[in-house]
């Protein structure tokens, strides 16, 4: 059986990470010159067990993470 894997990244830079980057969302924080949601999607990807996937986050955080290959994605909302 396939699933589908739904990814909230839209969580403010606002804790102790603010210390490792400036960014406005932790998802978009760089780790070894990629942004660490890269690192989720691509694992995600690379499952065989995962049929779907889709990544949900702010406007402003999609548009600077542009296209994403097999990715769907949805702006988040309130």
């Amino acid at each position: 059986m396939k699933v589908e894997a739904i990814v909230l990244a839209g969580a403010a830079n606002a804790g102790k990470l603010q210390d490792v980057s400036d960014v406005d969302y932790e998802a978009l924080i760089t780790v070894a010159g990629r942004p660490m949601v890269h690192y989720v999607l691509d694992a995600l990807k690379g499952a065989p067990s995962i049929e779907r996937v889709i990544l949900v986050a702010p406007r402003a955080a999609l548009d600077r993470l542009g296209a994403l290959g097999g990715v769907e994605t949805v702006e988040g909302g309130a």
